[in-house]
């Protein structure tokens, strides 16, 4: 490759403008958040509408809102300078495309306050990773912990939290020892 060409290519990519990263966005599910824009909203996608439902509510504004933990995906065009890739032929044009990652978090204050209020179970945090629930500590007896199970999966949903909880409490180990 002959070395004009070499400094083009080189000039060329050190000028190209940087893709936009995708702006966090998080958000406790059942909760919503309003984003403004500078200019009307055109367009926009989200590529997991179980998780999350965004939609404009004025000309200059993006309504998102929380359906469900997880992350998903929204991307928004607002009317603008034409942006070929976008949609060559768009009435009125639209401009580059804005991306957000979108994390809805469960409520979880609800199920806290049931956990600190119930005697066998207050041993217990409940914490957030992420999108997911994580309990831990030790409960009091046996049948609390299966209480437990049975309400974060209730409250949760089958595999909607990760338990690293104990069971704790006296429990009698009866063993029969013969001498023959």
């Amino acid at each position: 490759m002959p070395f004009p060409r070499r400094l083009f290519l080189l000039l060329v990519c050190l000028l190209a403008p940087a893709p936009l990263q995708a702006q966090s966005l998080s958000l406790q599910e059942g909760r919503q958040e309003f984003i403004s824009f500078d200019r009307p909203v055109a367009r926009v996608a989200v590529s997991n509408p179980g998780i999350a439902q965004a939609a404009a509510t004025a000309p200059n504004e993006l309504r998102v809102l929380g359906l469900a933990p997880g992350r998903t995906d929204v991307a928004v065009w607002l009317e603008g300078d034409r942006d070929p890739e976008a949609a060559p032929l768009a009435e009125p044009p639209i401009g580059p495309r804005r991306d957000y990652r979108v994390t809805v978090f469960p409520d979880v204050g609800g199920f806290r306050g049931f956990v600190s209020s119930h005697p066998d179970l207050r041993g217990i945090s409940v914490e957030l990773d992420g999108p997911r629930v994580v309990l831990r500590g030790t409960t009091a007896t046996r049948q609390g912990h299966i209480d437990l199970q049975r309400l974060a999966t209730g409250y949760f949903g089958p595999g909607g939290f990760i338990d690293l909880t104990q069971s704790g409490g006296n429990q009698m180990v009866a063993v029969d020892i013969r001498f023959y």
